[in-house]
């Protein structure tokens, strides 16, 4: 039963887990990068370091498993070569709050946050057997994770992976389980190990074939699917609190949320095949969990996106060449989900990237707005100044901003990007044949795969066509995937029968949480052009309305 469970897990593992939380913005550097006097950590395993050949495990030889429990973790140290300890130092931490737990899921966090919150039902499982303590030991840290979050000027938040991963295994395992004999499918399962002289990859097929000939594997794929879902909406639920509660016990304090990135991406069935990259099945999950984090990034300005999908793990070889006892084999799997040091350099990096350079006697850097044609008097000066002092959208040249210039198409494609953390699109095509400049092609292609952007046609996406004002409601709408009820907040417009159709519950959105108005005239006018001017004030509104 034991050596069954840990097979399938193994497998699961490879297949359905994901990982790991991500952004850019102010493009600072390690030397750079402004100083911060308390540093936060909240995360799993991934910020703890763990794998690195500088994580100080509590028993001699490493990890071991005892009773199905990983042991000799060294929780809540900031290991040598994590990023924590990277950026640490560059911020000149005189304190550096480390609170990464292995095996912690945004549930566990939450509870750490929120006292009137217990946790599901797969809770107590976890902290006793991933955690490794009593849930009276586990509570008793609350205070130590809120005083924490009180003090700090940064924060970093590091959770995700094991929302998607652990109960989708345990409750898959439980229907494997469900109703057999010791003469049935565990013995079959004992029998294939002992085939295979314990070789774990050499049985991979075979095993899947003995749970499909069982009758087991409608109910594994059914459970690990449904839980996987119910996984991401918990998650959702879960960081929406946290990230509500950090703010309202500190809420001058910069936080970074990492995002997601996926260290199965390139395992494969065997090296014959390295074509079949079976990881890959995964990429669109963590593109729509990375881009539900990043959307949160609208609702306070100190709370930034963090884009780590690029990040190096340790990894594993093919599956057909996996070997050896299933103890060890699943501490290497444990390992080769987590980055490698040059994979905590990558991250590192990305946070620099996220913070603001110093200035020479350390004070914030002055966020006044540079622009001689935005005059303090003008209606939109404070709409102009904001978006520019988020970094979403930029001046034309020098100290101009061009308030009375109309926005095309990939402006507002790049502006969208840019409030999404520029992520990586290295994975991602897009069928434009026209996206010719390259300041706007990773923005084009993101907002494309993101189903913010459709084209002008099936291979034209027309990138220096002026934008309509319902065009840039409408992806605007796509992008903060929120939904309208009703559509008769148009119907106030004279002009509401001459607004396109695709457009229309953009717009009653829009209409309904006071981010557009009418031209004053009673009328939309949906096919006007939108200058730089109003789109700042329709920026600025939407981030408004997101906190």
């Amino acid at each position: 039963m034991k050596h069954s469970k840990r097979i399938l897990a193994l497998v699961l593992a490879a297949v359905l887990c994901t990982g790991l939380f991500g952004f850019t913005a102010f493009a600072a550097t390690k030397e750079t990068v402004k100083q911060y006097d308390t540093y936060t950590v909240l995360g799993d395993s991934i910020p703890g370091g763990f794998g690195l050949s500088t994580y100080p495990y509590s028993t001699p030889d490493g990890p071991d498993i005892v009773n199905g429990v990983v042991v000799g973790l060294n929780d809540g140290t900031l290991v040598v070569n994590s990023f924590p300890e990277i950026v640490s130092k560059a911020v000149g931490a005189e304190k550096t709050n480390s609170l990464s737990r292995s095996g912690m899921r945004s549930t566990e966090l939450r509870m750490m946050l929120d006292e009137n919150y217990k946790g599901d039902d797969y809770t107590e499982l976890l902290v006793s057997t991933n955690l490794g303590m009593d849930m009276d030991a586990f509570l008793a840290s609350r205070q130590q994770y809120v005083d924490s979050v009180k003090e700090a000027d940064l924060i970093t938040i590091n959770i995700g992976s094991n929302d998607l991963m652990l109960k989708v295994m345990h409750n898959a395992l439980t229907k494997v389980h469900s109703g057999d004999s010791d003469s049935s499918i565990t013995a079959r399962l004992k029998a294939l190990l002992a085939a295979h002289g314990g070789s774990i990859g050499a049985a991979f097929a075979e095993m899947m074939s003995t749970l499909e000939s069982l009758g087991k594997l409608p109910q594994v794929m059914t459970a690990a699917l449904s839980t996987f879902a119910e996984s991401e909406i918990a998650f959702r639920q879960n960081w929406e609190v946290i990230l509500s509660t950090i703010h309202k016990l500190n809420p001058d304090a910069t936080v970074l949320a990492l995002g997601l990135y996926n260290p199965f991406r390139d395992i494969q069935l065997s090296e014959s095949a390295s074509f079949l990259k079976l990881g890959r099945l995964i990429d669109p999950v963590i593109a729509d969990m990375n881009l539900y984090i990043s959307t949160l990034s609208l609702q306070h300005w100190n709370y930034k996106y963090v884009d780590i999908t690029g990040t190096e793990v340790f990894g594993f070889p093919a599956l057909s060449e996996l070997s050896g006892g299933t103890d060890g084999l699943y501490i290497m799997m444990l390992v080769g989900t987590h980055p490698n040091e040059a994979g905590h350099a990558y991250i590192a990096d990305r946070i620099f990237k996220a913070l603001p350079e110093r200035s020479a006697d350390n004070s914030q850097p002055a966020k006044e707005c540079p622009f001689t044609d935005v005059v303090k008097s003008i209606w939109y000066f404070p709409n102009v100044c904001y978006v520019w002092a988020h970094n979403i959208m930029e001046g034309v040249g020098g100290t101009r901003f061009a308030p009375d210039a109309n926005t095309t198409r990939a402006q507002f494609a790049s502006v969208i990007y840019r409030m999404a953390g520029k992520p990586d699109v290295s994975n991602m095509r897009s069928p434009f044949a026209d996206l010719k400049a390259g300041w706007y092609q990773d923005a084009v292609t993101w907002c494309y795969n993101n189903n913010v952007v459709n084209g002008t046609s099936a291979t034209t996406f027309d990138p220096d066509s002026n934008i309509t004002r319902e065009q840039m409601v409408a992806m605007l709408y796509r992008y903060s995937k929120q939904t309208v009820q009703s559509t008769d907040a148009v119907k106030a417009f004279k002009d509401a029968n001459s607004i396109s159709k695709y457009a229309v519950p953009a717009v009653a959105w829009a209409v309904q949480n006071h981010i557009v108005n009418g031209m004053g005239n009673g009328t939309f006018a949906p096919q006007g052009l939108s200058t730089r001017a109003q789109l700042a004030a329709v920026l600025n509104r939407y981030m408004e309305l997101r906190k």
